[in-house]
């Protein structure tokens, strides 16, 4: 005779599949994001953004997010790539940019 065990648990599910993976106590929130955009009826109507940002949550009113985003495009008038943030004659160089977000 055989048994059949439901295992609802997502996290020991995947401990019994994965066992070299394991959950952070204090974990920090990573966000990676693509965008592909078509323009139609454009012959060179393409623009790629693609985002890297770490976050970190306080309580439910504030959230500070620190990363880059890279955009690439092409346009009627030819390509262009840039990383935001653009680097700034006033600021070092390689600072990310940095979301800060309030609620109340």
């Amino acid at each position: 005779t055989s048994k059949l065990i439901m295992e609802r648990n997502v996290i020991s599910r995947v401990k019994k599949a994965a066992p070299f993976l394991y959950t952070d106590n204090d974990p920090y929130l990573a966000l990676i994001d693509g965008d592909l955009f078509l323009y139609p009826g454009s012959k060179n109507g393409l623009f790629y953004e693609s985002k890297i940002l770490l976050i970190w949550t306080n309580n439910s009113q504030l959230r500070i997010m620190a990363g880059y985003k890279i955009t690439y495009g092409k346009y009627p008038f030819g390509s262009h790539w840039q990383i935001v943030p653009p680097q700034l004659p006033t600021l070092p160089p390689g600072l990310p940019m940095i979301d800060i977000q309030i609620s109340w």
